[in-house]
């Protein structure tokens, strides 16, 4: 069961990803890059993922585990950080009984284009300088003075829980450094 979680975070976040750099000409490889065809049509080895397109964000330092796990409840695993790599400047994976919290960081320019990709959002009061329930994507939160804002997914058995999303947000926006 927690493998399905996994998956059904893993495709949400991925779909989210794949919004956010819908149209970003950078995410095109040229003609003759390492990841185009080489001659005679064979593909040539596979490109190592861009590096972070800003600052890294570390995202599992914003909270402790203990205040996670008030929100959460009990963690099954300790707090797994996500590699940054183009628009994702960072993440924090909190894994805990019967589901899975992700909260990944990326640059507070593509803020408005990603609210629009996932349908727009109800917003959210008392949280971060503005924040939106974007349904099954999840929580976008913006913590007041940040160049990033925060993606966060709460995913248990029964799919999405924004109320989990929702406190996981105002634990780590609380500490957003």
């Amino acid at each position: 069961m927690l493998a399905d979680m996994h998956r059904i975070a893993i495709a949400v976040v991925t779909v989210g990803t794949l919004v956010a750099c819908k149209g970003k000409e950078e995410n095109k490889a040229p003609a003759g890059s390492p990841s185009s065809s080489a001659p005679g049509g064979t593909a040539s080895a596979p490109v190592a993922p861009p590096p972070p397109s800003a600052s890294s964000v570390d995202v599992c330092a914003f909270a402790s585990k203990e205040q996670v796990e008030g929100v959460v409840g009990k963690l099954t695993a300790e707090p797994k950080a996500d590699t940054p790599q183009g628009s994702l400047l960072g993440g924090c994976q909190y894994s805990f009984e019967g589901g899975l919290a992700m909260v990944h960081a990326r640059p507070a320019s593509e803020w408005q284009g990603t609210v629009d990709a996932s349908g727009g959002g109800t917003a959210i009061a008392d949280l971060g300088e503005k924040a939106v329930d974007v349904g099954k994507t999840g929580v976008f939160v913006q913590p007041a003075g940040k160049p990033y804002f925060l993606h966060v997914l709460a995913v248990t058995g029964a799919g999405p829980d924004n109320a989990k999303a929702t406190a996981v947000a105002k634990v780590v926006a609380a500490g957003a450094k």
